[in-house]
């Protein structure tokens, strides 16, 4: 028996139909998270919670030393340019401290990034948070 089918209808149409309601949910997705990042950069909580995992992104997107040093000369300009006026009251020696604290602050996201080379799955998240605060206790220790 054979079967008729409608005039410009084929196979292709159905599979197509589900990879674009599917490409439609994926596309909702990617707005909602980017929409959660940049509100972030806005809303000092929220941004302390997508702050690191994009650091953390970016820092896998690199080679191991190149992401570290971009990271860390990223997070060197942005910070002078908010303690310009510190800077102009107390001189140099402010600059030099908090361009040491963005080192101690950004060594984290380089022993994340050598450790996870090794580590699949689920133990390669916690490394992060483990070296985060590592060095934050050891900061404070001294």
């Amino acid at each position: 028996m054979h079967v008729k089918k409608f005039a410009g209808w084929d196979e292709d149409y159905m599979q197509t139909q589900a990879e674009f309601k599917s490409d439609r949910w994926l596309q909702f997705v990617a707005y909602t998270m980017t929409a959660i990042f940049l509100l972030g950069f806005v809303y000092s909580p929220l941004g302390l919670w997508t702050g690191p995992i994009l650091g953390a992104w970016f820092i896998g997107t690199q080679k191991p030393w190149r992401g570290f040093i971009l990271l860390l000369v990223i997070n060197i300009v942005l910070s002078l340019f908010a303690i310009w006026h510190a800077f102009q009251q107390n001189g140099a020696r402010y600059v030099g401290w908090t361009v040491l604290a963005i080192l101690i602050g950004t060594l984290p996201f380089r022993l994340y990034r050598v450790v996870t080379q090794r580590r699949p799955g689920f133990l390669a998240t916690l490394a992060l948070p483990l070296w985060g605060v590592a060095l934050q206790m050891g900061g404070e220790r001294i």
